[in-house]
């Protein structure tokens, strides 16, 4: 599951829908409707996500429009708090994820980061893992096992940090998100590895040069697109199993502003994702309301989206899925700035 944070916008990214107000609120910033890659209801995906549109072509991939979390103010922070926990409060300090996992005995979660995200956080254990250049050999891992043998979670840590490490085993250890995806991919393929996987995605805080066809956002989108088939690459045959949501604390406005970008929103395009799916979805609202006040344009919650996910990714959500699996596999994207 992919977090993308902070803030991106929702009508390039999720499509544009093509009335008189998306081009007179974006003067500069507007995408013509043959720039786009069509999906239904007059709207049109970024064409640097190629390879996210050859998935809606397959009912690989589905796309919810304004949506948004109970918070309504314009703190990246406070916002990616709410997501995070998946309640009202930024401070609240037990991850969403972490929850349902408490619910659950089988599954298995990893943050691909270097710390501990909010989303994971809690009383149940969740590993994590991030690219270093250190290369232990295998007499110096030898000598470390024997210094924590004595110590019980030194020595446990110690161990599951080695068994991570064999998943990895002859892959890169930079750190660019195309390979933090395709490490994930093989996480989750391992046998014994987890089915649950969390990452994020910075540098959506377009409020300057946002963009068409080329600038900061269609970088961004490349970006993405390309981390996206890097994990279905190395999922292999388990992308058929798996579900990948992509989501963000908050849009962006639909107005473009004095330095051709866009301000912080409200409503956002939630993606979902992976070869579990059976259909495409694009769930599309108009602009009209988004004149004078961003926050009407909202319809829906990521809330309950990712709470069917992650309890019916393993069974058969709203008929999405092609069928139920005993372990189907979940990645959660963020994306923050």
């Amino acid at each position: 599951m992919d977090n993308i944070a902070r803030g991106n916008g929702w009508i390039e990214r999720g499509g544009a829908q093509f009335d008189e107000d998306y081009y007179k609120l974006r003067p500069s910033i507007a995408m013509s409707k043959d720039q786009l890659q069509p999906l239904s209801d007059g709207f049109g995906l970024h064409p640097a996500l190629k390879n996210v549109y050859q998935w809606y072509q397959q009912k690989q991939a589905g796309f919810v429009h304004a949506c948004a979390t109970g918070y309504r103010e314009r703190s990246h922070f406070d916002g990616q708090k709410v997501l995070e926990n998946g309640t009202t409060d930024p401070f609240g300090p037990i991850g969403w994820m972490n929850r349902f996992l408490a619910t659950q005995h089988s599954q298995q979660a990893i943050a691909i980061d270097s710390g501990m995200p909010l989303i994971v956080q809690g009383d149940v254990k969740v590993s994590s893992w991030f690219p270093h250049k250190l290369k232990a050999e295998e007499e110096q891992s030898l000598l470390l096992a024997e210094l924590f043998q004595n110590d019980e979670t030194l020595s446990a840590n110690f161990e599951e940090s080695m068994k991570l490490e064999s998943m990895t085993s002859g892959g890169s250890q930079n750190k660019q998100f195309n390979n933090l995806m395709r490490q994930a991919g093989k996480f989750i393929s391992s046998p014994q590895g987890p089915n649950i996987a969390v990452l994020e995605l910075g540098g959506w805080d377009t409020h300057s040069g946002q963009g068409t066809t080329n600038g900061r956002l269609a970088s961004q989108l490349t970006k993405l697109d390309k981390g996206l088939d890097g994990l279905k690459q190395a999922l292999g045959e388990k992308w058929q199993s798996t579900v990948v949501i992509a989501a963000s604390e908050f849009g962006r406005t639909a107005a473009e502003n004095g330095t051709k970008g866009t301000d912080h929103g409200t409503g956002n395009a939630m993606f979902i994702m992976g070869g579990a799916l059976k259909v495409q979805m694009s769930l599309p609202t108009g602009l009209d309301s988004l004149k004078v006040n961003d926050m009407k344009g909202v319809t829906c919650s990521p809330r309950p989206i990712c709470a069917q996910c992650s309890k019916r990714c393993l069974a058969n959500i709203w008929g999405l899925m092609n069928k139920p699996y005993s372990k189907c596999s979940l990645m959660h994207l963020n994306q923050r700035t």
